[in-house]
């Protein structure tokens, strides 16, 4: 395609007659590059028919139509568009075929089928499925089908990226960095790869031809979330792709976890961007806790530095000292205040396991009580009986906060009653401990059914 249509921004308005050295359309973005691709698949056999078919296909959308009147209308009065097909065949930048009759034709016909896409009545929602399509590697998520190859997808959303806003989109990619591309009936449709699609549809445009209120939209919501921007990452801000409760939690789950392994590295840098140094994860155990627990004594140190409390409490009311067995490490942290406030189970290394992203958030469903997510998560294949840092699985956390139709789901689908975490606590002791009266019930008649089926 690129024989016949550059990959460069115009810097001129969307239908300005310029052409690049090479006699091209700057892009396929501008008026004269849409012309320029409609042409070429009209030389290809295409028609609107197949165009319609192809976004029904994409955006799992049940019809396409044409506006008839706009079309006769934009026919008749395209005077522009008529200019710029003039233009280019004058300049011969048409790819040849025999004739003048026929070089003419296929002109004409390449026009008329931009006359007719140009005239295709969608809406917000397919205009987001769609994108969704693209933001999914070219396969329509609500489908599976792939629409697309990889190649296409790249070359489409990279160019939407530089030439999609027109002579706006150096600012544009400046200000908001996301893939987006401008029409001027008014429709906005933004890219955030591997995420999905944003359509909006307001008519006043600026005077680069681009939606004020569309433009508007993306502003805020690259304000709030740090998704939408490509180029600029703020870690305080939200994750599209994460409920808020995940959100707030990744950073102390991932700390967590380098604090377990050992991993100062990784500790200090997450210390930065942690809002809260003492926060803990379902359990409430802290960073502290499992450096504390796995002896890391240049990790505690990191930490209390930073302002850890020592005495922080746990789900079971146990600080970092009860946890930590180097003497040490206990003479470290009593010389700073630290004591184990009461009694516990003694702490016993579990061997680790590689825990995906997918697991901690099945453990932050079961602490949430979210069933519908557990579901979700089903499909991305999660280990039930995989079990974190301190030994602790999706059951045992539903367990522990008394969500019993997560624990009913869990159990159903292979958990195991009979696991112990570090401290050696099983579903039903956390069940228990917590005074869950019918989690308790239910999961001592589930083992006594068990039992008897034996």
């Amino acid at each position: 395609m690129h024989k016949w249509v550059g990959e460069e921004p115009s810097g001129q308005v969307f239908n300005a007659p310029v052409f690049d050295k090479k006699k091209r359309p700057h892009n396929p973005m501008v008026n004269a590059g849409a012309i320029m691709v409609s042409t070429l698949l009209v030389k290809e056999g295409k028609n609107i028919e197949d165009l319609m078919n192809f976004y029904i296909k994409c955006s799992s959308m049940e019809r396409a139509d044409i506006d008839l009147p706009l079309y006769k209308d934009e026919s008749l009065t395209g005077s522009g568009n008529h200019a710029l097909r003039s233009l280019m065949l004058a300049r011969g930048s048409y790819p040849p075929v025999e004739g003048h009759e026929a070089q003419k034709k296929l002109a004409d016909d390449g026009l008329d089928f931009y006359f007719s896409q140009c005239s295709m009545l969608v809406d917000v929602e397919g205009l987001a499925r769609f994108g969704a399509m693209l933001a999914n590697g070219g396969i329509n998520p609500s489908t599976g089908e792939r629409c697309v190859g990889p190649s296409t997808v790249k070359a489409t959303v990279t160019l939407m990226q530089t030439c999609g806003m027109y002579d706006g989109a150096g600012k544009y990619t400046k200000d908001h960095g996301v893939p987006t591309k401008s029409g001027v009936a008014g429709g906005l449709m933004t890219i955030i790869p591997g995420i999905g699609c944003i359509s909006s549809w307001s008519p006043p445009l600026n005077e680069e031809g681009n939606s004020v209120r569309g433009i508007g939209l993306i502003a805020k919501l690259s304000s709030v979330y740090s998704n939408i921007n490509l180029f600029h990452k703020d870690p305080g801000m939200k994750d599209l792709t994460r409920k808020h409760y995940q959100t707030e939690l990744q950073t102390t789950i991932a700390l967590c976890n380098a604090a377990s392994d050992g991993d100062l590295e990784t500790v200090s840098r997450l210390a930065v961007v942690a809002n809260d140094i003492n926060a803990g994860d379902y359990d409430s155990r802290t960073p502290l806790h499992l450096a504390a627990s796995k002896n890391h004594i240049n990790i505690v140190k990191f930490l209390v530095d930073h302002g850890a409390d020592v005495n922080c409490k746990d789900r079971w009311g146990a600080t970092p000292l009860a946890d930590a067995t180097d003497a040490g490490l206990i003479q470290y942290l009593t010389q700073r205040g630290a004591t184990k406030l009461s009694d516990h189970l003694e702490y016993t290394h579990l061997d680790a396991l590689n825990v995906r992203d997918d697991q901690f958030r099945l453990f932050f469903a079961a602490y949430k009580g979210h069933k519908l997510f557990m579901q979700t998560l089903y499909i991305l294949s999660w280990q039930v009986n995989h079990y974190d840092y301190d030994g602790r699985t999706a059951l045992g956390i539903a367990a522990s906060e008394g969500h019993l139709d997560c624990v009913k789901y869990l159990v159903h689908h292979g958990a195991k009653l009979d696991h112990k975490d570090c401290r050696g606590n099983t579903a039903l002791d956390d069940a228990k401990r917590e005074n869950r009266k019918e989690t308790v019930a239910w999961l001592e008649e589930y083992q006594r059914t068990l039992s008897q089926a034996k």
